[in-house]
């Protein structure tokens, strides 16, 4: 291993991470959450390349992604090593950008690169469209969920994948104006409040600190109203992460 690795691995396992990563030289990143709670990276990448492998398996090397809330770059990392052409990473919060960088060039990945920026900041037209999207654990920590749907669309060239807690759905009817005419509920948003997060710098919690958590019925309409031709959601594995096998998360695919 040339000595400049071994120098970032060094730094690199000086502190505790997030996800854990298997370096180079086959040692791995010690974790600063529980063993149990990782399990939702392992179950997210399962399903990520469950829908990625059969699609991309054999033009990898032409692919570009977009991975919109990044963090500290785990899944961008394992895109990048399935060879893409491209992989962007983007994430609100400084740290992460330069934790990610820092696992990036240990590995020496020269077709990752990660940009700060906040979801509910970013424009389209910034960006050239990429085959994947990803979105993973970021929905359900915005004040404008549907604006991020909407760049997703605009973003997405084949694929967008979506991972998120959901809302318990409402569905029906509501007054719209008076009691003689009615419109459709799709699904629904709930509030939550994230301020007490915000106060102690959670770096895990929403930015601004009030969150709309949609409802997987909501989540399906929106997607195929902005114009992706199909949703599915992919199946977790059965010894998964608690959250996604009981539902109470979900991923889902959206196809152009």
């Amino acid at each position: 291993m040339p000595k400049v690795y071994s120098e970032l691995e060094d730094r690199i396992l000086k502190r505790k991470w997030f996800y854990e990563f298997v370096l180079p030289s086959g040692r791995k990143t010690e974790l600063c959450i529980s063993a149990a709670l990782a399990e939702i990276h392992t179950t997210r990448l399962a399903m990520m390349f469950s829908v990625l492998d059969p699609m991309f398996r054999n033009r990898w090397a032409d692919v570009s992604v977009l991975d919109i809330a990044s963090h500290e770059g785990f899944f961008a990392c394992h895109l990048a090593a399935r060879g893409c052409r491209r992989v962007l990473g983007i994430d609100a919060r400084a740290e992460h950008i330069q934790n990610a960088s820092l696992i990036r060039d240990a590995f020496g990945y020269r077709n990752l690169e990660f940009s700060e920026g906040d979801a509910q900041s970013l424009v389209a037209d910034a960006f050239p469209p990429a085959e994947i999207v990803v979105m993973f654990g970021l929905l359900y920590h915005l004040e404008n969920p549907i604006a991020i749907v909407r760049l997703g669309r605009a973003l997405t060239k084949e694929v967008c994948l979506i991972e998120t807690q959901i809302a318990p759905n409402l569905s029906g009817t509501i007054e719209w104006g008076s009691c003689h005419s009615h419109k459709e509920i799709p699904g629904t948003f709930s509030v939550i409040d994230e301020m007490a997060e915000v106060s102690t710098d959670n770096k895990e919690a929403s930015v601004t600190g009030i969150s709309l958590v949609p409802s997987q019925a909501v989540l399906i309409w929106l997607l195929k109203r902005f114009g992706f031709n199909r949703v599915e959601i992919v199946p977790p594995p059965s010894d998964g992460y608690e959250q996604l096998v009981s539902g109470n998360r979900i991923m889902l695919a959206a196809f152009t």
